[in-house]
Order: C-alpha cells, then structure tokens, then sequence
C-alpha cells in the first residue's frame, strides 16, 4: 500500500471519531491522489474534514473546497426533506423501514459530511402502492421501476432528494442473492423506532440491520466490488449496537451463504485501518490486504473504472455457477443461457430459435461499450481468483 493510501485511510478513521488526522508530509501530486480517491468513494467531505488542521493539505486540497461545501449544503437539504417525507408516512400509517442511509449517517460525528445519494425504503408488500400514493401526495415522481415492480425510484423536482422504494431488501431477480429475502421475513415484526434529529423514524432491529448491512456489501463485493464508505457504515453500525446483535445469528448465515471470510475481512480492515474494533463482532479470518486492494480500487459500488464495471459479469457467473466456480466465466457472461436473456429480449419466449441472434447482439453491445475488453476480462479473472481466496467460491 502507498503512504498516501495509508494517511487516506487514517484521516477518514479520524474522522470517523470526530477526531483531526496527525500531521502528514505528502508532496502536491500525492495529496491530488489522495483527493481522487476520496471523490471516488464519496468520503472527500470526512478527509477534507479531518485534514482541516493541516495548512499543507488545505492548500493542497483548495481546489476540492467548493465541492465539499456543495456536497454539505445538498445532504442537508436532503435530511431536511427526508425526515418531512419520513413523518408523513409515518402519519399516513405506512410501515415503512428506513434502510442504511440516514440511520447510518446518524452515527458519524457529523452526519451530513457522510453523503448519501439516495434514502432505502421497505415496505410490506400489502401498503407497497399506498406508499407511492404519500411519495406522489409528497411531489415525488416515480423515476423508474425495477426488478419486476419490486423497486421504484422517486426523484422530486426542486429537491436533491432521491428514494428507492421496496417491497423487498433483495430484487428476487438477480440469481446471486434471491433466496437472501428469506432471512428478512419477520423483519417488520422486529422493527423499532429511533428518533433522529428530532423525527421518530422506523427502521429495522440492530441484527436484522447488521445483517443486511453485511449481505448489501457482500452483494457488491460479488459484482464489482464494495466501497470503502460501506465498510465504515457497518463498522460504525456494529460498534454502536454491538451488545444487541446476535453475533452468532450473523455468523451462521455467513457461513451458509459463503460470506465469512468476507465478514470477517470487512471487521479487520475496521480494526486495522479505521481503529474501529466492536466488542462481540467476528475476527480471525484470511489476511485482509488482498480485500482492502480490491477496495480501495473499487470506487462507491465498484464504479471506478468501465472495465470493473463489465468485469461483474465474470464475477456473478462464477458465483451463480455454484461453490466450484469453474465455469468459463467470460463466456458465461457473454452468452448466458436462454431463460437469462429474455427480460432483455421477451420475444424469445416465442421465437427461441433467435437465441444465437441474441447472443450475438450482447457480444456487440458489450464488445461497444467495452473500451478494452481485454482488461475487462483481467479484471474480471483478478476478482475471480479474489472471491476464491475469500472462501466465496471452491477451491480450483
């Protein structure tokens, strides 16, 4: 790991604690580096934060000031419109459980340096078209529907806020991680309220909200990659409530889902890096450098480069193959079988025979939107061989 990575990782682990980074000498290119890497994991505001003391890393850093204000003001007016939209359900008799983000940034010293970009809502399938009607009544607007009608995205003219609706925490769409729902069937009857910044908000029982913290990251930690910001919010979320979690409970469905060397490598590199170490919480584990490497070039959900992006086709193959893992996993992602194509083309429900026309449409638009299929297929072979070595999938 180079030095600015490390004075990276040590102010955002100050900041964390409400606390200032100790001094750090780096010459002008490095703290852009540094400067990069926060952007890109959405946690400039908590560095530039923690490093506010340091006259060399202000001056350095200037040019990233107007964006850290912006990125403030805009969360603000966020929770602002959240916490009134959260009340309103509330009032309207909708269950509706806030998921991750303000309950997460609700643990920070200082919430709104930690950005979110969107609010996670789940609600009982039962109230799931009541709730679009408050969102609506509220001057939203549905943006998009996904999975089936299982998620919808509402923007608001005139407010930066942006909300994902759901009647369930996993789409039952995606072949990696559709049976996961059924840890979370009781989750409403676990639920409790917690008061932030003056609103009750309902949100789901600290296991339950552990747990999917955990399955949320490791979901992207098997397409293309998890975050940095991700591994805060957890570390923080299991130091908080760590007495109330059922650490067993979180461990054996690890184990059932081939998650724990990835739980317990999350749990080090809090320890290790961020100096963020929950009594109770998993250790031991494999060696966590290799998973702080992938991190680190992850970028927020894996979105560094297009070439990460497209390598998360090889990696979900792998995983859906099977604990072995060892199917041609490029040419599984290229040319996927039938039954897998036909959201994107329905009129192969009818006219199977056009199966290789398909295929060979996909192979273009990927060959397309692939700059360099070579290092996607790198890429992907790399994040491979990572999940093996993480126990995610078979030994070759």
């Amino acid at each position: 790991m180079e030095h600015w990575e490390q004075v990276f990782l040590t102010a955002l682990g100050a900041a964390l604690r409400g606390q200032k980074a100790p001094e750090a000498e780096l010459t002008g290119d490095r703290w852009q580096f540094l400067a990069r890497l926060a952007q890109a994991h959405k946690v400039l505001p908590l560095i530039f934060q923690s490093l506010s003391t340091q006259s060399g890393a202000m001056e350095a850093l200037a040019p990233c000031r107007p964006a850290v204000r912006s990125a403030v003001m805009l969360q603000t007016r966020k929770t602002h419109d959240f916490l009134a939209l959260a009340e309103g359900l509330r009032a309207a008799g909708i269950r509706a459980l806030v998921v991750k983000g303000i309950v997460c940034r609700s643990l920070y010293p200082q919430p709104d340096l930690r950005p979110s970009s969107d609010e996670d809502l789940l609600v009982p399938p039962e109230q799931y078209e009541a709730a679009q009607k408050v969102l609506e009544g509220y001057g939203m607007t549905c943006a998009k529907i996904r999975s089936g009608d299982h998620e919808r995205d509402y923007g608001m003219e005139g407010s930066p806020l942006f909300v994902e609706l759901h009647r369930d925490l996993f789409s039952p769409e995606e072949p990696a991680c559709s049976g996961w729902n059924r840890y979370f069937d009781s989750v409403f009857d676990r639920a409790e309220v917690q008061e932030i910044q003056g609103t009750p908000v309902l949100t789901m029982g600290p296991t339950d909200h552990m747990l999917y913290l955990l399955l949320h990251a490791f979901k992207h930690f098997i397409h293309s990659g998890v975050g940095v910001r991700q591994v805060c919010d957890i570390c923080l979320y299991a130091q908080a409530r760590s007495g109330e979690i059922s650490w067993p409970r979180i461990l054996e469905i690890s184990r059932e889902l081939r998650a724990e060397g990835f739980v317990r490598g999350v749990f080090a590199l809090g320890r290790r890096y961020l100096n963020l170490n929950p009594a109770g919480c998993p250790e031991d584990g494999p060696d966590p450098e290799a998973l702080l490497a992938d991190i680190l070039g992850a970028g927020i959900y894996g979105s560094a480069t297009q070439a990460r992006l497209h390598s998360g086709n090889m990696t979900l193959k792998a995983v859906t193959d099977g604990p072995s893992g060892r199917g041609p996993a490029l040419l599984g992602a290229l040319f996927p079988e039938p039954r897998k194509l036909e959201d994107r083309y329905p009129h192969l429900k009818k006219r199977p025979w056009l199966v290789p026309v398909a295929w060979g449409d996909r192979l273009v638009r990927y060959v397309l939107k692939t700059p360099d299929a070579g290092e996607a297929a790198a890429e992907g072979n790399r994040r491979v061989a990572l999940l093996r070595q993480y126990g995610v999938l078979g030994e070759e």
